[in-house]
C-alpha cells in the first residue's frame, strides 16, 4: 500500500492515524463510563420497607378507612382484607360498601418497581353507631335523676345503664330513672342502629334530690337574738342552720336562736341531713335585731356550777342550815355582769343539788340530792317574755356523779389508795351503781331526753331570750405520774391522794366528756346554745401548781359540799368564755 503524502509537498504524511486513534479513543469513554455506571445504578434499586402505623377507623355505618405511614421508595401500595386487594399510590384507603356491624381486619404493603414488600400487621375494626355524647345527669327529686345526651344519626333506639341493673331500652334522647332517697349513681349510653349498638359513652353521674326545709321565718326576739325556724322534713336526721358564714350542724328540732348583737342584719338558710347526706340550702331569710335597750334580763339557773358553790363566799340566805343552795356573786355570772357592756345585774336562782326534774316544781325543804333548799321556789318562775339570756348547767346531778365522789373517797379522804382505786373503777363501769341497774354510762344517755325536754321548756318560757346550756369542766388532768408530786393532793390534817391511779383519770375524765357529749346534743335537739367549757380548765386541773377548782373542802362535819367545785379563779374563766361567746 502506499503511504499517504503530503499534497504540497509530496512526502509521507506523519501523525495523523496516532490523532485520530485518539480522538476515537476519547469518544469512546462516555461510553465505558456509562458501561460502568449502568450495572451500578441497577444495583441501588430494592424493595420498599414494610409500611408502619397501620391503623382502621369506622368512618361511616358503611365505610372502614385505612391508613399507614409513608414507606421510604414506595411508588404505590396494596392493601388487602384477606379477600380484596387494591392499589394506590396514596397513603390511605377507604374502604365502601359495607354494612352496619362490618368487622373487617386490613393490611397494607408497599411496591416499587423492585418489587413488593411484606404484608404489614393487621388494623381491624368494626363499623359501629357513632358513640352518644354530652351525657348529663341530674337529680331532679327526691327519687329521681334525669339523664340526656346528644341524638345520634340514624339511630333508632338508645340504651342506658348504670352497670348494676339491666340496661333500659329508650327511644329518645333522655331517661328518668327512679332512685331511691338521695342516692348516688352512674350512668353510661350506647346508641342503637339496625340491632347494632355503638360503644358506650363516657359515664355521668348525680345525686337525686334531697328534700329541703320549707317555711323558713327569720324573727328578731329581741336585740341580740334571732329566732330561725322552719317546717319538719320526713325522714330527715337533723338539720344545719348557717348565716353564710358560720354553720350550726346537728339541730334535731325545727328552730334554733342565733346569738348576734344589737342592730344586726343578717340572713340565714337551713338545710336538711339525712345520715350522711345533705339537702341544698333554702334560699337566704333576712332580718335585724332591734337597737340595744336598757331593758334587758338575764336569768342564770341550774345546779352548783351555775350556783357559783366552790367560791366559799355565799349571798345571804343561801348559806344557812335550811338553805344550802350556794349562790355566789363570783359565779360565772356574777362575774360576767362586771364584763358584759349590756347586763348589769343577774337573777340567779340556781342551787347546789338541782336536778332537770326539779326545775318546773319546789322540792323543800331538801332536794332531791338531800341539800336543804328551803324558802326555795321552782326555777321555772324567773323566765318571763321580758328574759333576754338565760345561761343553764343541768345534767350531772341527774346521774348523781356526786355520790361517786363521796363513797370513793369518804369523809376527808379516810380510804386507802387501793380502796379508792378500786371503788371508781367498779362505779365508772358496773352496774347497780346508786341502786340503780344500769351502768353509769346508760344512765348519761338515758339523761339527753330529760335534757332536751328541759332546754325546749326553757325555751318555751323565756321566747325572746338567747338561751345557753353549759357544760361541766374536766377538772382531772388527762395523764400523769401518780407517784410524783404532781398528783400528792394533801387535804387537811389526815392527808390523802386525790388522783390514785391513771385508770382512774381516764375513767373519770370519759365519763365527764360523755356527760359533756349529752348536754350539746340535747342543746341542739332543742334549738338551743350551748357553752363547751369541757377544756376550759386545760393546765388547771386538780393538784397543778394553779388550779382553778377545790380538792377536798374539809368542815367540821367532814367533807363539804364546796369540794371539787370551780373556785373564783375558775369561774372568772368561765364569765370569761361566755362574754367572748355572746360578745357582749
Amino acid at each position: 500500500m502506499r503511504p499517504h503524502t503530503n499534497p504540497r509537498t509530496g512526502s509521507p504524511r506523519r501523525g495523523r492515524p496516532a490523532a485520530r486513534r485518539r480522538i476515537r479513543a476519547l469518544l469512546a469513554l462516555p461510553a465505558l463510563a456509562l458501561a460502568i455506571v449502568l450495572p451500578n445504578t441497577a444495583r441501588a434499586a430494592s424493595v420498599p420497607p414494610v409500611p408502619g402505623n397501620v391503623a382502621a377507623a369506622a368512618a361511616s355505618s358503611t365505610t372502614i378507612h385505612e391508613s399507614w405511614s409513608a414507606s421510604p421508595g414506595a411508588t404505590s401500595y396494596v392493601v388487602t382484607n384477606g379477600n380484596t386487594s387494591h392499589t394506590t399510590t396514596a397513603t390511605s384507603y377507604t374502604w365502601t360498601g359495607l354494612s352496619l356491624g362490618t368487622y373487617m381486619c386490613t393490611a397494607v404493603a408497599a411496591k416499587n418497581s423492585a418489587g413488593q414488600s411484606a404484608w404489614s400487621g393487621y388494623a381491624c375494626v368494626t363499623i359501629l353507631p357513632p358513640t352518644p355524647s354530652n351525657i348529663v345527669a341530674t337529680g331532679t327529686s327526691e327519687t329521681n335523676i334525669h339523664i340526656s345526651w346528644n341524638a345520634v344519626p340514624g339511630a333508632d333506639s338508645y340504651e342506658i345503664s348504670n352497670g348494676t341493673d339491666p340496661p333500659k331500652l329508650v327511644f329518645s334522647t333522655s331517661y328518668d330513672w327512679t332512685v331511691a332517697l338521695g342516692t348516688y349513681m352512674c350512668f353510661d349510653v350506647q346508641a342503637i342502629e339496625g340491632g347494632t349498638g355503638s360503644n358506650w359513652s363516657p359515664w355521668a353521674c348525680a345525686t337525686a334530690l334531697l328534700p329541703m326545709p320549707t317555711g323558713v321565718k327569720i324573727v328578731a326576739l329581741n336585740p341580740t337574738t334571732f329566732n330561725v325556724s322552719w317546717q319538719p322534713v320526713a325522714n330527715a336526721t337533723a338539720y344545719t342552720v348557717s348565716n353564710g358564714d358560720t354553720q350550726t350542724f346537728g339541730l334535731t328540732g325545727t328552730s334554733f336562736n342565733w346569738i348576734t348583737l344589737p342592730n344586726t342584719y343578717m340572713c340565714f338558710s337551713v338545710s336538711a341531713q339525712f345520715n350522711t347526706l345533705s339537702s341544698g340550702g333554702t334560699a337566704w331569710n333576712c332580718g335585724t335585731t332591734p337597737a340595744a335597750n336598757p331593758v334587758f334580763q338575764y336569768v342564770n339557773m341550774g345546779d352548783s356550777l351555775s350556783a357559783g358553790e366552790g367560791t366559799l363566799s355565799y349571798t345571804t340566805g343561801t348559806n344557812t342550815p335550811d338553805n344550802q343552795c350556794h349562790r355566789s356573786d363570783s359565779s360565772y355570772s356574777g362575774q360576767y355582769v362586771t364584763m358584759s357592756g349590756v347586763y348589769s345585774a343577774v337573777d340567779n336562782v340556781a342551787c347546789s343539788g338541782a336536778v332537770s326534774s326539779e326545775f318546773s316544781n319546789s322540792d323543800t325543804p331538801d332536794n332531791s340530792m338531800g341539800v336543804p333548799d328551803a324558802g326555795e321556789q321552782a326555777q321555772q318562775f324567773a323566765l318571763s317574755s321580758n328574759t333576754t339570756l338565760v345561761t343553764a348547767s343541768f345534767g350531772i346531778n341527774d346521774i348523781d356523779f356526786a355520790d361517786i365522789l363521796n363513797t370513793c373517797y369518804g369523809s376527808g379522804l379516810i380510804n386507802t389508795v387501793p380502796a379508792i382505786d378500786g371503788c371508781f373503777a367498779d362505779k365508772l363501769t358496773n352496774k347497780d351503781y346508786a341502786g340503780n341497774t344500769k351502768t353509769l354510762s346508760q344512765l348519761i344517755d338515758d339523761d339527753e331526753g330529760a335534757l332536751q325536754r328541759l332546754f325546749a321548756t326553757i325555751k318555751s318560757d323565756s321566747p325572746r331570750a338567747a338561751i345557753i346550756a353549759v357544760t361541766y369542766p374536766q377538772i382531772y388532768p388527762a395523764t400523769g405520774d401518780v407517784t410524783s408530786n404532781l398528783y400528792d393532793c394533801s387535804v387537811g390534817p389526815r392527808g390523802g391522794e386525790i388522783i390514785t391511779s391513771q385508770n382512774q383519770l381516764t375513767l373519770l375524765r370519759a365519763a365527764l366528756n360523755h356527760l359533756d357529749d349529752v348536754i350539746v346534743q340535747a342543746a341542739r335537739g332543742a334549738g338551743i346554745g350551748y357553752l363547751d367549757e369541757r377544756n376550759a380548765f386545760a393546765g388547771h386541773e386538780l393538784c397543778t401548781a394553779d388550779p382553778w377548782e377545790n380538792t377536798i373542802v374539809v368542815t367540821p362535819n367532814g367533807a363539804g359540799n364546796d369540794s371539787f367545785h370551780p373556785n373564783a379563779a375558775g369561774y372568772r374563766q368561765y364569765a370569761t368564755d361566755l362574754k367572748n361567746f355572746l360578745g357582749y
